[in-house]
C-alpha cells in the first residue's frame, strides 16, 4: 500500500476528482443546457428535461449531505469515547455543549493537546475552522466521504 501524504490542515480537505471537477460541472452544463432550451421552445419536453436536470442535481447534492450526516455521527460518537477516556472530570461534563463543527475539528486534535482545545472551544465558542488551525500535532483521517 503506498505511503499518504501527512495531513494539516492546508491539505485535509478532501476532493474527489471524478465527482467535484467532472460530474458536478457535467450536470450544471445539463441544467443550464436544459434551462436555455426552456427559454428558446417551451414545450412538454422542453420542461420534462429541465425537471429532470433539477433532479439530478438534487440527488447528487443529497447524496453528499447524506454520507456527510452519517459520518458526523459516527465521529460524534467516536470522540465522546476518546473525551470519555483523555479529559478530566470536569470537562468532560461541559463537553456536551460542543457544536458537531467543534467536535468535527477536534477530531484532528492529538490525543496531548485534545484538553486545551476543548477547554478553548468551551469558553471562547471558538470557530472549527480556528480550531483546526491551532492543532500543532494533527491527527490523520483518510477514510472520510
Amino acid at each position: 500500500m503506498p505511503e499518504k501524504k501527512p495531513q494539516n490542515y492546508d491539505n485535509h480537505a478532501k476532493f474527489i476528482p471524478i465527482f467535484h471537477y467532472f460530474a458536478l460541472p457535467l450536470l450544471l452544463i445539463n441544467f443550464f443546457g436544459a434551462l436555455f432550451l426552456v427559454t428558446q421552445d417551451m414545450t412538454f419536453y422542453s420542461l420534462n428535461n429541465l425537471g429532470l436536470a433539477s433532479s439530478l442535481i438534487i440527488v447528487a447534492v443529497f447524496t453528499r449531505l447524506f454520507a456527510l450526516k452519517a459520518q458526523d455521527r459516527v465521529i460524534r460518537l467516536e470522540e465522546k469515547l476518546r473525551r470519555q477516556t483523555l479529559l478530566p472530570d470536569a470537562l468532560k461534563a461541559r463537553a456536551d455543549c460542543l457544536t458537531m463543527g467543534q467536535i468535527v475539528a477536534l477530531r484532528f486534535a492529538s490525543d496531548e493537546e485534545l484538553a486545551d482545545l476543548t477547554q478553548d472551544a468551551l469558553d471562547n465558542n471558538t470557530s472549527p475552522k480556528s480550531l483546526k488551525q491551532a492543532v500543532k500535532h494533527w491527527r490523520s483521517d483518510y477514510d472520510r466521504v
